[in-house]
């Protein structure tokens, strides 16, 4: 009689297997092979023969607990979180697919410096004089407020510092011609940047894009170039273009 008990028992074990999970309370001291059923016996039984624990308190319900159980189906071991509303771990429930914890966020160089290159950099306003009408074969001067752009953005929790400073000046004065300087121009009666137009035009529309060198840190550490310039497009402003007749003045 007890041969054929013992045996009924492997039988149902074998058609039947238990799920072996860690047991929550050992709290990271350790998974322990724990087999679950309400017959104690049978449960002692199956641990010895599969070499486990005959810990019993895992049956016990505790709340939020997560249960971790090991499938070893076709010789692959497959990790997998199981969850169960009546927070009963090995009872019959939910099982998802949970992947390794996950690691800490990881930033290459070529993602902060993609990041930097999307910035907006700032457009200069051009400023010209004399303002909205000018003469042909007359220097027209060109000038800019420049100013350096500090910004700092986040990219997967890390303080990216930004910082961008004019270093190069084309000038369009809207004839199709075009000039670069490394100068801002300076308001009359300065004439570092000047243009003269040869033809009257009812309207141009000069402009002046700006060109940035750009470096950056990382939490506050050392200042790395960009490695690229970035240019910035600047708004046109109108400009009527007429041409001086002489006139003869008597007194």
């Amino acid at each position: 009689m007890k041969f054929f008990v013992s045996y009924s028992v492997f039988l149902f074990a074998m058609t039947f297997p238990f799920p072996a999970v860690a047991d929550p309370e050992a709290e990271g001291r350790g998974d322990r092979l724990v087999l679950r059923d309400t017959d104690k016996s049978l449960a002692r039984e199956k641990a010895a023969r599969f070499g486990g624990s005959r810990d019993l308190r895992a049956s016990k319900p505790r709340r939020d607990s997560a249960c971790f159980f090991r499938n070893q189906a076709a010789g692959r071991s497959d990790d997998a979180r199981r969850y169960e509303p009546t927070f009963r771990c090995g009872a019959r429930g939910i099982t998802a697919t949970d992947a390794q914890p996950a690691t800490a966020p990881q930033v290459t160089e070529g993602d902060i410096r993609r990041a930097v290159s999307e910035i907006p950099m700032p457009s200069l306003q051009i400023q010209v004089q004399p303002g909205e009408r000018t003469l042909v074969n007359v220097p027209t001067i060109f000038h800019t407020d420049p100013r350096t752009l500090r910004e700092s953005v986040t990219l997967l929790g890390f303080d990216i510092d930004v910082e961008a400073t004019p270093t190069r000046y084309t000038w369009h004065p809207g004839d199709g011609t075009s000039k670069s300087t490394t100068k801002p121009g300076r308001p009359y009666p300065a004439k570092d940047v000047t243009h003269t137009y040869r033809r009257v035009a009812d309207e141009v529309r000069p402009r002046v894009d700006t060109t940035y060198s750009v470096r950056y840190r990382v939490d506050g550490g050392a200042w790395t170039p960009l490695g690229q310039t970035l240019t910035a497009t600047g708004e046109p402003t109108s400009l009527e273009v007429e041409e001086a007749a002489p006139v003869l003045v008597t007194r």
